[in-house]
C-alpha cells in the first residue's frame, strides 16, 4: 500500500522538519510538498530533506496573493497530472495537521483492502497551544498534548484520504470531494453513513489551530480570509482534556536530526562546489587540532558519572561499576578548549554521533547530537555548573534516580559537577571525533562571530558537518541574528538563544 500526503506551506522553517519527520514516522510513503513562495529557508530545508526519504518538493509560482483554497486546487491538479495513479491513497493536509494512530494500530490496518470503499475519513481533534506566545523548541505533538472536549463544536470534520482514481473526477472544491457516505469509512471500519459522529478510537488528525501566537500571526499573513472564517482565537485554544504525546517521538526525533544533517552537509557541498568554480586549482586546506583541547568525565556530587543509555539515547547518571556491568551504557565525556574558556562540549566516549536526548530542556526533550554547554565556576573552580545556552537552564543529575534533565534556573547541589581529567578516547570513533572537536577553535579562528562561522562553511569537510550546529549554538545572540540574515533556516530553534 502506497500512501501520500499533499501539503502546502509558506514560511514554516521552524516546524516543517518536525511535520515531515512525524508523518514519515507514522508510515506515510511519500510527502508531496508545495512551497507557496517561502522566504525564510523553508525551501532549502525541503530540498535537503529529499535525501532522507521520499519527499517531493515543488514550487507554486505567483502564490503570494492567492488564498489557501486556491493553492489547494492548484496543488491537487498538479498531483493528478504529475503522478497519476502512483498512490493508493492521498490526503491534503495543512501544516497544523498531524495524523495520529492509536498505539495498537498501524497505518495499513486503518485502510480497507476492498475496492468498494473510495475514501477514509480521519476526524479532527483540536489541540491547544495553552496561550503560548513564542514557538516551542520541539514538535507541537510533544509540546502540546491537551485538547478540547469531545462535544466541542469547532473540532472540524476531518481529513479524507481518497483513492487516486477519485481525483480524476472528484470535486476539489468540496472537503468531502463530493463522495457519498456509503463510499467512506472511518478508521474503525464503520461507514460514514452508519457512524456520523466523530471517531477518535483508531486514528485521528491532531489539529493545532493555535500552535502559538507567533504561528497565528504568520498564518493570518498566509491567508487573511482565515480571520473572518474562524471563531475567536481564544475559543480555539482549548486545553480541557489531558491527552498523550506521540509514542513515535524517538523515531520522529531521529528523522528530524537526519534531515537537518543533510541540510548541514548540503551547505558545505554547495560551498565546496562554488570554490571549485571560482578557483579550480586551489589546494584544499588541512587543519590540525588545537593543542588546547582537554577531555574530562562528568561526575555528580554523589559520585555518579554522566553516561548515555544506548537503548533509548537518553542521558543518565550511574556509578562507574554499574556502567561496566550494564552492557548498554557508555560514558559521556566533555571537551574544553583554552581558546574558548567557559565552554564544554558533551559527547559519547565511543565517538558515536547520535541523538542523545536531554529531557525537560525548556518545554520537552530536544535532540542533541553533540552539545555545547556553558560552564559556571562554583567553589573557586573546583566544581562547575553546566548550562544550556539556548534556554539558560542548568544540567541536573538527580541523586538516587540518576535522571538527567535541563530545567533548573538555579545551580544548587544536583547541578554541580566535578570534571575528572582523562586521556582522549582511543576506541570506536572516539579518535575521529576528538580530532574534529579539537579543530573547532582553529576553524573559528578563536572568535565566536557570525563571519567566522560563515567562513567555516568554506573551510570544513562534509564529514565534519555535525560541527556546524555545535558552533552556531555557541554564538552570542546578536551573532546568531547576524548569521541568520544570510543563512535562514540552516539551524532549528532548539539550538538558538533567540526568543521565537
Amino acid at each position: 500500500m502506497k500512501t501520500a500526503i499533499i501539503l502546502i506551506v509558506r514560511n514554516e522553517v521552524q516546524d516543517i522538519v518536525w511535520w515531515l519527520a512525524h508523518h514519515l514516522g507514522v508510515g506515510i510513503s511519500t510527502l508531496i510538498i508545495y512551497d507557496a513562495g517561502s522566504t525564510d529557508g523553508t525551501w532549502s530545508l525541503l530540498q535537503a530533506a529529499r535525501r532522507t526519504s521520499d519527499i517531493r518538493p515543488h514550487r507554486l509560482d505567483d502564490a503570494a496573493h492567492e488564498t489557501w483554497g486556491g493553492l489547494r486546487r492548484r496543488a491537487v491538479a498538479d498531483v493528478r497530472e504529475r503522478y497519476g495513479r502512483e498512490f493508493d491513497w492521498l490526503g491534503v493536509f495543512g501544516i497544523e495537521d498531524y495524523l495520529t494512530l492509536a498505539e495498537e494500530h498501524t497505518l495499513q490496518s486503518l485502510f480497507p483492502k476492498e475496492e468498494d470503499y473510495r475514501s477514509v475519513l480521519f476526524s479532527h481533534r483540536l489541540y491547544g497551544g495553552n496561550g503560548y506566545i513564542g514557538l516551542p523548541r520541539c514538535s507541537p505533538v510533544h509540546a502540546y498534548i491537551r485538547h478540547a472536549p469531545d462535544e466541542f463544536p469547532h473540532h472540524g470534520e476531518g481529513i479524507l484520504f481518497v483513492r487516486s482514481v477519485v481525483m480524476d473526477h472528484a470535486s476539489i472544491e468540496q472537503s468531502d470531494w463530493g463522495l457519498d457516505g456509503k463510499d467512506t469509512l472511518r478508521p474503525s471500519g464503520q461507514t460514514l453513513e452508519d457512524h456520523e459522529e466523530r471517531e477518535w478510537t483508531h486514528g485521528w488528525v491532531r489539529r493545532y489551530a493555535v500552535r502559538s501566537m507567533a504561528h497565528q500571526v504568520r498564518r493570518l499573513a498566509f491567508d487573511r480570509a482565515l480571520d473572518r472564517q474562524q471563531p475567536d482565537l481564544h475559543a480555539l485554544d482549548r486545553n480541557d482534556v489531558e491527552g498523550t504525546g506521540s509514542p513515535l517521538f524517538a523515531k520522529t526525533e531521529s528523522l528530524a536530526v537526519a534531515i537537518y544533517g543533510d541540510v548541514w552537509a548540503d551547505i558545505i557541498r554547495r560551498k565546496k562546489f562554488e570554490q571549485i568554480l571560482q578557483m579550480p586549482d586551489r589546494d584544499s586546506e588541512a587543519f590540525s587540532p588545537s593543542s588546547g583541547a582537554r577531555f574530562f568525565r562528568i561526575q555528580g556530587l554523589n559520585g555518579e558519572f554522566l553516561c548515555c543509555d544506548q537503548r533509548g539515547g537518553h542521558l543518565v547518571g550511574l556509578h562507574e561499576g554499574y556502567i561496566e556491568k550494564s552492557g548498554h551504557h557508555v560514558l559521556m565525556l566533555g571537551c574544553v578548549w583554552e581558546e574558548f574558556p567557559g565552554w564544554i562540549v558533551l559527547f559519547r566516549e565511543d565517538g558515536q554521533i547520535c541523538s542523545n536526548t536531554i529531557s525537560h530542556a525548556g518545554l520537552a526533550p530536544v535532540p542533541v547530537p553533540v552539545a555545547a554547554f556553558e560552564t559556571v565556576n562554583v567553589e573557586n573552580g573546583a566544581v562547575v555548573a553546566i548550562r544550556l545556552p539556548a534556554t539558560g537552564r542548568f544540567l541536573t543529575l538527580i541523586a538516587g534516580t540518576g535522571e538527567v534533565c535541563v530545567n533548573r534556573v538555579e545551580a544548587l547541589g544536583w547541578e554541580h559537577f566535578h570534571l575528572v581529567p582523562v586521556e582522549a578516547p582511543l576506541s570506536g570513533h572516539g579518535p575521529e571525533l576528538t580530532e574534529a572537536l579539537g579543530c573547532v577553535p582553529v576553524l573559528l579562528d578563536g572568535k565566536l562571530r557570525a563571519e567566522n562561522l560563515a567562513a567555516v562553511l568554506e573551510r570544513m569537510d562534509v564529514s565534519q558537518s555535525f560541527l556546524l550546529p555545535l558552533m552556531f549554538s555557541m554564538l552570542p545572540e546578536r551573532e546568531q541574528v547576524r548569521f541568520n540574515v544570510d543563512y535562514s533556516g540552516l539551524f532549528p530553534s532548539w539550538l538558538s538563544t533567540l526568543v521565537f
